[in-house]
C-alpha cells in the first residue's frame, strides 16, 4: 500500500511539472502554427484543392463504361410471316472514349486548378501571419501584466513599509491618525488594482491556450520579459523585404495566373473537340449473352468524332473579353495592394520609431520618479514633510513603473507589426 501511494505522488508530481510548462515566444508560434484549429481546417481545405488538382488531371485519361441490360419490344420487324428481329434481347456495352484535342480546354483547366492550390498555401501563409501577430499581442499583454504586477507588489511593500513608519509616528505622538488612514486608503486601492492585473493574466492565459489548441487546464508559464532590443534596418530594407515575402501579392500573382488560364479555356471555344471511341457489344436471349438468330454474340466498332459549336450567340468571345477584363481588374488591385503594403511598412517602421522614443523618456520620467520618492520618504521621516507628499510621490512613482512598462510592450508590439507588415512570423 505505502508502495502505490508513492507512486501515485511521484505520478502526480511528474503530470504537474508536465502541465507547468514554461515557453518563451518562439514556443509558443511554433504551438501556435503546428496546434491551431483555424490553421489545420485551411490546411484540410488545401487538401480538398489537391483533390480539385487530381480531377483535372484526370481528364486527360481515357474513361472506360460498362452497360448491361435487357431490351422487350411488343411489336418487332417481320417478312411475311416471320420476325426479322429479336423480341428479347440481353445487351452489354464496353466503351472506351478518349478525348483527343479540346482546344486546349483540358491543360488549361488543369493549369488553373494548379495554381489555385498554390493559392491556397499562400492564403495558409497569410493565416499563419495574422495568428503570429495575435500570439504576439497576447503574449506580450501577459508579459506587461506580470511586469505591472511586479511594480503593484512594490507599490504595496512601500506602502507597507510607510504604513509601519506612520504607525509608529502615531503612537509616538508625530503623526496624526488620518496620515494613517490615508495610507491605508491608498494601500488598499492599489490592492484592488493587483486584482484586476491578476484576473487579466489568467483571461490572457485563457485565450492564449485556446490559440495553440491546449486544454484549459494546463498551467503555462512565460520565460521571457519585456526587453528592449534596438532594431537597426532601414525603412527602405523592410520595404523590399515585404515585397518579396508578403503574401498577400503572392495571392494576386497566383489570381492573374488563375485568370490568363480561363481566358485560355474561354479562347478553346473557338476550337473543335475531337475524340475518339472504341465500343464492343456483346448480344444474347438469354444473360449469358451467347447471341440471337439475329445477331452475332459481339462485335466491335472504332469511331472519330469532331463537334464543333460554330455559333452561340457571341457566348465564346464575350467570355473571352469577360477574362480578359478580370485580369486588368487583378492588376489594378495588385498595384494597389504593392501601395498599400509599403503604406504599412511605413506606418509600422514610425511607431516602432516612436515607441523606441517613448522608452527613453519614460525611463527618464521613472529615474525622477523613484529619486523624488525616497526625498519625500526621508523629508516626511525628519518631518520636513507632509504625509500627502509621501503618497503623491508614490502614487507618481507607482505611474512612472506603469507608464515604462507600457512604453517596453507598446514596443515589442510595434516590432511586431513591423514584422508582420514585412510578411515575417
Amino acid at each position: 500500500m505505502r508502495a502505490f501511494l508513492i507512486s501515485l505522488l511521484i505520478l502526480g508530481l511528474t503530470s504537474t511539472s508536465v502541465l507547468a510548462q514554461g515557453y518563451n515566444l518562439e514556443q509558443i508560434i511554433s504551438l501556435g502554427l503546428k496546434n491551431n484549429l483555424n490553421l489545420k481546417a485551411l490546411k484540410q481545405g488545401k487538401r480538398l484543392q489537391e483533390y480539385n488538382q487530381k480531377i483535372a488531371q484526370s481528364k486527360f485519361y481515357p474513361k472506360l463504361d460498362l452497360s448491361y441490360g435487357y431490351r422487350y419490344k411488343e411489336k418487332v420487324r417481320t417478312l411475311g410471316p416471320n420476325p426479322v428481329e429479336d423480341q428479347n434481347i440481353w445487351a452489354l456495352t464496353l466503351n472506351l472514349h478518349q478525348i483527343l484535342f479540346s482546344g486546349g480546354y483540358l491543360s488549361h483547366n488543369y493549369q488553373k486548378e494548379k495554381f489555385k492550390t498554390i493559392q491556397f498555401q499562400t492564403e495558409i501563409k497569410k493565416a499563419q501571419l495574422e495568428l503570429s501577430l495575435q500570439l504576439k499581442r497576447v503574449f506580450f499583454g501577459i508579459l506587461k501584466a506580470k511586469a505591472l504586477l511586479k511594480s503593484l507588489n512594490h507599490s504595496i511593500q512601500r506602502l507597507k513599509n510607510h504604513m509601519i513608519l506612520n504607525q509608529n509616528l502615531y503612537k509616538t505622538g508625530l503623526s496624526s491618525k488620518l496620515s494613517v488612514s490615508q495610507t491605508k486608503s491608498a494601500l488598499a486601492q492599489v490592492k484592488t488594482q493587483l486584482i484586476g492585473v491578476k484576473n487579466l493574466i489568467s483571461t490572457q492565459k485563457s485565450l492564449l491556450k485556446t490559440l495553440v489548441n491546449l486544454p484549459q487546464r494546463t498551467k503555462i508559464e512565460l520565460k521571457s520579459s519585456l526587453d528592449f532590443v534596438p532594431f537597426l534596418s532601414p525603412l527602405d530594407k523592410c520595404q523590399v523585404l515585404a515585397l518579396k515575402q508578403r503574401p498577400e501579392l503572392k495571392i494576386i500573382e497566383q489570381a492573374l495566373k488563375i485568370a490568363s488560364q480561363e481566358k485560355e479555356m474561354a479562347k478553346s471555344g473557338f476550337l473543335p473537340q475531337i475524340g475518339a471511341d472504341l465500343t464492343y457489344n456483346r448480344f444474347g436471349n438469354e444473360p449469358d449473352l451467347r447471341g440471337t438468330p439475329y445477331e452475332p454474340p459481339s462485335n466491335w466498332q472504332i469511331q472519330l468524332g469532331l463537334k464543333w459549336n460554330l455559333f452561340q450567340g457571341r457566348e465564346t468571345s464575350l467570355r473571352v473579353e469577360q477574362a480578359k477584363t478580370n485580369i486588368l481588374r487583378l492588376k489594378t488591385i495588385y498595384t494597389q495592394q504593392k501601395r498599400q503594403i509599403l503604406w504599412e511598412v511605413e506606418s509600422a517602421y514610425l511607431e516602432l520609431n516612436s515607441a523606441k522614443q517613448a522608452i527613453l523618456a519614460a525611463k527618464e520620467a521613472l529615474a525622477a520618479a523613484k529619486q523624488t520618492f525616497e526625498l519625500a520618504k526621508a523629508r516626511y521621516q525628519n518631518h520636513l514633510g507632509t504625509n500627502t507628499d509621501v503618497l503623491d510621490a508614490q502614487a507618481n512613482l507607482s505611474k512612472a513603473e506603469s507608464a515604462y512598462v507600457q512604453s517596453l510592450a507598446d514596443y515589442e508590439l510595434a516590432l511586431a507589426k513591423l514584422e508582420k507588415a514585412m510578411g515575417k512570423l
